[in-house]
């Protein structure tokens, strides 16, 4: 499969889309004590101001901070998000039930300020990844990839 990180600024929107129509499959929420900031001083202002792309594989806090991972699941490829919260971050809000259907486009969540979004795209034999590492997204305007049809 595959996974496309998000970094969010506070400039940025932090509501997520279902990218296709889907269940809402297990929606798992970990709550950490502290959470570590995803940026240093130097980081924040070139990716919210410049908008210049940074290079967060591997900090600290991807492996530590509070999550919610939520699995859409649909005939044709199964799809997770991973939020991960920023230190400032107070919530994490979910407007989707485990089990629930959800449309293409419908709203599914929401965390606040500064944050990220992973999405992990299970393989799927005709998936085209629309993004490149630097590219921005535009909340549900960006198209990240497509599942082609077999020629």
């Amino acid at each position: 499969g595959w996974l496309i990180g998000i970094a969010m600024t506070p400039l940025d929107v932090h509501f997520q889309y279902a990218p296709l129509p889907a269940e809402m499959g297990k929606i798992n929420h970990i709550q950490h004590g502290r959470n570590l900031p995803m940026f240093d001083l130097w980081e924040y202002i070139r990716i919210t101001w410049f908008r210049r792309w940074i290079q967060l594989w591997a900090k600290k806090y991807i492996f530590e901070n509070e999550r919610q991972t939520m699995w859409l699941t649909n005939p044709s490829v199964k799809i997770g998000l991973v939020l991960i919260a920023d230190k400032f971050v107070d919530k994490i809000t979910t407007f989707v039930k485990q089990g629930e259907k959800v449309p293409s486009g419908g709203k599914l969540s929401f965390i606040e300020r500064g944050s990220q979004v992973d999405l992990i795209v299970c393989g799927h034999p005709n998936l085209q990844i629309l993004v490149k590492i630097g590219d921005s997204s535009k909340g549900p305007n960006t198209i990240l990839a497509r599942i082609t049809e077999p020629e």
